[in-house]
């Protein structure tokens, strides 16, 4: 599918649009939305460093739950 996605001012409430010399369809879907600025990407450390941090509890329990895991043989059913 190919899609074109572009921001226009409005003018005396009518929007122009180009289309591509590719763009040979006979019939186009328009959707009309108004423009709100995104918010600019953030750094992936950025998120990362405001996320949860694990306790020595936190990383005691997990430690001992992953050695129970180890050793737990299901049953067949």
């Amino acid at each position: 599918m190919r899609a074109l996605r572009e921001i226009k001012n409005v003018k005396n409430r009518r929007v122009v649009i180009d289309l591509p010399e590719d763009f040979k369809d006979e019939k186009v879907e328009v959707i009309i939305l108004p423009y709100t600025k995104r918010e600019t990407k953030k750094k992936l450390s950025e998120v990362l460093m405001k996320g949860p941090v694990l306790g020595e509890d936190d990383i005691k329990a997990f430690l001992a739950v992953r050695e129970d895991m180890k050793r737990w043989k299901p049953a067949k059913f």
